[in-house]
């Protein structure tokens, strides 16, 4: 369960139902992907210290070096991709296809009566996949077939930019499904609801509204779900729903996922960065900082957005005191793990240390990547456009050192590359998702 859900984060799209978004907006939903990513990397590493840690996750050496494309499929454009281990999903129209991660053959399709929205699961039992109908179909990974559906309370659609957000977005942890909706209102205003189901039966358990919907996945943090929907956060039990707290933050149309640091979360809306106090919601520091938050350790990391480029800032979790910072960064958010921060800028990939911001390596870039760097398998991973094509740098990430290199034929995308002991899984810019081997 836990490494599906990790490799699932790959879903989530630049931008689900309506019109297309505004650039500023684009750039909010990419920039939403990666931190998500990090806060449910942080929130893994945290699980990991207290069980065993599993031999095919992020086990050193575990990426092999690869030769070659090993196989190739095509989904619709723009629609969302799932990998792990064994399958390969995207969807063709309204069709959700499974292919095999071994050899790229199809394993079945299954056709829905509505357009998937948002971001689909992938769980050791299920494929979960909100729909634009406000529903939320789960499949049999094994063989395609509807184990249950679920009907969402529907609600109307916004056509001004600054409301078009996914509808029904979801979240599994453990033996729940919870589910968080935006719509309007019938007093024309944002709203919506969470939802906590059960994962074996489908059966709703529990529904509580939403001040202003949902404008990401719910958060899960212990025994606590957090939600953000501008501008209100909000914060109910797990276990019942229950509402402990909420709080309004009006510096913002677009709250980005956020991330728990020491007693704090963590999150950024607008030019903003914002943290409240996870016992009573009060928030405790506002300062600047946009497009997503990470973490590591005793320090909490934000962008500050400046004309063309951005500093990098390492804040105190409680105090939000400025303990370092880097100018002159690219807009392509950090990577942060291990004690170590990547951080893409104008003269390359630069990794620093966490305490203290103190430059270890400096790796050389022709060309700006259009996704953050990443850890995998012990190695990291950086994408660079080559023309029609994708150069894949393969680090050693202490050192700094490309270990092996490869050229995919797709042009280069915003999606992250997945890298295991199985080879490397590319989506590009046109559908096509290869395999490398």
């Amino acid at each position: 369960m836990l490494r599906s859900t990790i490799l699932s984060i790959f879903a989530l799209p630049l931008f689900a139902g309506g019109p297309p978004p505004t650039v500023g907006m684009q750039q909010n939903m990419a920039m939403q992907q990666n931190m998500t990513m990090q806060m449910l990397m942080s929130r893994t590493r945290r699980l990991q210290a207290h069980s065993p840690r599993r031999q095919n996750e992020t086990a050193m050496n575990s990426v092999a070096p690869v030769k070659g494309v090993s196989w190739q499929v095509h989904f619709t454009p723009g629609t969302p991709v799932v990998v792990d281990e064994e399958l390969v999903l995207g969807f063709n129209g309204r069709s959700l296809a499974a292919h095999s991660r071994a050899d790229g053959k199809l394993r079945w399709e299954t056709t829905l009566e509505a357009e998937q929205e948002g971001s689909f699961l992938l769980t050791a039992n299920l494929v979960i996949i909100p729909t634009e109908d406000y529903r939320v179909i789960a499949l049999d990974r094994t063989t395609g077939k509807v184990r249950f559906s679920i009907q969402l309370e529907a609600m109307k659609r916004f056509l001004d930019s600054s409301n078009v957000k996914t509808r029904v977005q979801a979240t599994v942890e453990k033996d729940r499904l919870y589910i968080a909706t935006h719509g309007k209102g019938g007093d024309g205003e944002a709203s919506g609801k969470l939802y906590a189901v059960d994962l074996a039966s489908g059966s709703k358990l529990w529904d509580v509204p939403l001040k202003a919907g949902a404008d990401y996945a719910p958060i899960v943090l212990d025994d606590r779900i957090v939600v953000g929907g501008a501008p209100w956060l909000q914060a109910f039990s797990a276990r019942e729903g229950k509402l402990h707290w909420q709080v309004q933050v009006n510096v913002g149309e677009w709250f980005m996922p956020g991330i728990e640091a020491g007693s704090r979360y963590w999150f950024t809306v607008g030019r903003k960065a914002v943290a409240v106090d996870l016992a009573n919601g009060e928030v405790v520091w506002q300062g600047k900082g946009g497009n997503g938050c990470a973490s590591e350790g005793d320090r909490v990391f934000v962008m500050e957005p400046g004309f063309t480029k951005c500093t990098l800032v390492a804040l105190a979790p409680l105090t939000g005191k400025r303990l370092w910072e880097h100018k002159d960064c690219y807009l392509v958010s950090p990577w942060v793990q291990e004690g170590m921060i990547y951080q893409v800028t104008p003269k390359g990939l630069a990794c620093f240390q966490v305490v203290d911001g103190k430059e270890v390596w400096l790796f050389p870039l022709d060309k700006r990547p259009p996704c953050p760097p990443m850890l995998m398998g012990g190695r990291l991973f950086v994408v660079t456009p080559d023309g029609s094509k994708t150069l894949l740098h393969v680090l050693d990430p202490k050192s700094g050192k490309e270990e092996w290199s490869v050229t995919i034929p797709v042009k280069a995308s915003d999606e992250f590359p997945i890298a295991d002991a199985a080879g490397v899984v590319y989506p590009g810019t046109k559908g096509e998702v290869v395999c490398l081997k």
